[in-house]
């Protein structure tokens, strides 16, 4: 049940991680997306997640450098 809601590249750019949420229950994942290869694998996951800053009804949620 978690979707993904963020991504972004690791520091040597080749492989791109990506953030899975399940708001419902808490519970998230962070994958290591290694498409050139053709390896999704898992990396950690883990329970109650929060947004720092809730999302407000219809706001896409986006990194906000000003935070």
């Amino acid at each position: 049940g978690e979707e993904p809601i963020a991504n972004g590249s690791l520091g040597n750019g080749e492989e791109k991680i990506i953030l899975f949420v399940n708001q419902t229950t808490g519970t998230w994942t962070i994958v290591i997306d290694k498409s050139d290869e053709g390896l999704f694998c898992p990396f950690i996951s883990g329970k109650d997640f929060k947004l720092i800053k809730p999302k407000l009804k219809g706001q896409d949620i986006r990194w906000n450098p000003k935070l």
